[in-house]
């Protein structure tokens, strides 16, 4: 079995914060950090059990994580992932990105895949957050 993959999440509001869960709740990443300079993101952090950084290039250098979800505002989006683009292994991800978005590679899974794992684990999150079951039929249901 491969090590987990090592996520950070940039930014600690309500859509980093459901990233965080989901990254929680999988059994293939474990978080990694998350930067963001609110005084609520270092009470999550630490929630978390993860260091808090006031700002991604801190989180990247000091945390070298495996992967980045970028949850800031939008305004942040391209500065962030110009910054990813130095950072090893960010910038090989990023790379291979863009060269799906050009059409040079092939995704290394279709968007519908991608979808249907986000519902399983979506599913099995809530039913583990609230204490209800889900079975095996369902699981499939939701990845169809």
């Amino acid at each position: 079995m491969s090590a987990p993959m090592r996520i950070a999440v940039a930014g600690a509001g309500l859509i980093g914060r459901r990233h965080i869960e989901l990254i929680e709740a999988s059994l293939d990443c474990v978080l990694a950090g998350i930067a963001d300079p609110s005084p609520t993101a270092k009470e999550l952090a630490q929630a978390h059990g993860v260091n808090c950084h006031a700002d991604h290039r801190t989180l990247l250098a000091d945390e070298k994580p495996d992967g980045l979800i970028i949850a800031s505002p939008n305004a942040l989006h391209l500065p962030i992932a110009l910054d990813c683009a130095q950072a090893e292994p960010l910038a090989e991800q990023l790379r291979h990105f863009c060269a799906v978005i050009a059409g040079r590679e092939r995704p290394l899974i279709s968007a519908e895949d991608a979808m249907g794992a986000l519902a399983v684990v979506e599913a099995v999150s809530e039913a583990a957050r609230t204490g209800g079951k889900i079975s095996p039929g369902q699981i499939m249901e939701q990845a169809a």
